[in-house]
């Protein structure tokens, strides 16, 4: 796997203290795959927990700890990211570093945008399709 453009980023952990991560891009079918599968695999009582942890481990293999002897330590296992990663809000930190860093659509509030647009459309279809319910059932006969 060739890494390509790192850059360090800085994780507050649970306990205030501050951990330096390397991230890099991810290949274009790994960032695809990640797109599609994250997000959806983490929405509640729809998504798929297994779906969203293989993304998540997927997104690490991109993620790496500089060594004291300059080298890089990629976390490319569950147990490395155990290791290397304190807690499940820092590991959630990163993994939204990574997704900023990957896709313009999440940088710049781009995503609450689309989701605010999202949430209008459908509060206006869901508003529209109760208004002809009601008309339908206020001009249905009444029943003895």
């Amino acid at each position: 796997m060739t890494l390509r453009n790192p850059q360090v980023i800085s994780v507050e952990t649970l306990e205030g203290e501050q951990r330096e991560y390397v991230i890099h891009h991810m290949a274009a079918f790994d960032g695809r795959k990640v797109a599609v599968c994250y997000t959806q695999g983490a929405l509640p009582k729809i998504g798929d927990y297994d779906v969203n942890e293989a993304m998540s481990l997927l997104m690490m293999r991109y993620v790496g700890i500089a060594q004291e002897n300059g080298e890089l330590l990629m976390l490319t296992t569950k147990g490395l990211i155990e290791n290397h990663v304190p807690d499940w809000e820092t590991l959630a930190k990163i993994e939204i570093e990574m997704l900023k860093y990957n896709t313009s659509f999440f940088q710049n509030g781009k995503a609450l945008s689309l989701l605010k647009e999202f949430s209008d459309k459908g509060t206006e279809l869901i508003s529209s399709t109760l208004t002809d319910l009601l008309e339908r059932l206020s001009q249905a006969e009444k029943l003895p």
